[in-house]
């Protein structure tokens, strides 16, 4: 067999021939970027997603460094230089509703 159609044959055998993938994908996503957490933003959610799929796991995972890293940085719990979480607005609009229920 020509070796680039080996190559060809290679290749289609890792294609995957399920959705199960893709639809893990979403499901991490939709984990991840949850009503509180709305304001992400898309390249946190990736990296998120990238560390959740690809990290190891925590019972092996050595924290160390990077919070050496962030302390070096002057970080801290009570940071103030991170995003704020708006507080949800009340829903006016199913007050009505909710009086019935």
């Amino acid at each position: 067999m020509n070796e680039e159609i080996q190559e060809l044959n290679i290749l289609i055998k890792t294609l995957p021939v399920s959705t199960a993938e893709c639809e893990r994908g979403f499901s991490l996503m939709n984990i991840i970027c949850s009503d509180l957490r709305s304001k992400l933003t898309i390249k946190n959610i990736a990296n998120l997603m990238f560390i959740n799929i690809n990290g190891p796991p925590l019972s092996i995972w050595n924290p160390t460094k990077y919070v050496g890293s962030w302390l070096l940085q002057h970080r801290s719990a009570d940071d103030n230089r991170s995003r704020k979480v708006e507080p949800l607005e009340e829903q006016t609009d199913k007050k009505s509703l909710w009086k019935i229920l």
